[in-house]
Parts: C-alpha cells; structure tokens; sequence
C-alpha cells in the first residue's frame, strides 16, 4: 500500500528552501506556519504561491489541486488580514 503522506518543498524570501511533509488532511496554513517558525517569519504577512497562482491557505492540501513534490514559494501577503473578512452576512429575501 502506498503511502499517504507527500512532502512540498517552500521556497523562503532568504534563499533557503524548507522541505515539509503533508497529509490529505494538513491545511496550507499549517505548512506556511511550519516554515515561518523554522526561518523566524512572521506568517501572517506571508503567502504561499504555485507556479504564478496564490494559494488559498484555508484549503487542505487534497484540495488543493497541488502535485507530490510540489515546489511552492512564499511571498509577501499585499494585504493584511482584517475583521471585515471574519465578518458573516446573512441576506434573507422575503416571498413580497
């Protein structure tokens, strides 16, 4: 049987290049966070991209559309998390 894990390397803004392993299950967020600790960034100003895409970090890796071994780069975040994007809003429409 075949393993389930598959590992990502991350290119990091210094140069360096950090290999982490991944479930189906380990959300994007957990690998950034993983490679920010292990170079002492700040993972909040910090994304992940693939090829010319951003990657939405929310996304476990099954979702994620990436292949084994995939090579990812970690960018600067253009906009920092607000709580307008924690916000919910419900719309109700009525039979009138």
């Amino acid at each position: 049987m075949a393993a389930s894990t598959s590992a990502v390397s991350v290119l990091t803004p210094n140069g360096r290049r950090q290999t982490v392993k991944v479930s189906p299950s380990t959300p994007l967020l957990q690998v950034l966070e993983d490679v920010c600790k292990k170079h002492g960034f700040d993972p909040d100003q910090h994304g992940l991209k693939f090829q010319r895409n951003v990657l939405d970090l929310s996304l476990p890796w099954r979702f994620a559309a990436l292949p084994n071994n995939a090579k990812l780069e970690m960018v600067q975040s253009s906009r920092q998390p607000t709580a307008i994007e924690n916000t919910i809003r419900i719309a109700l429409q009525t039979e009138d």
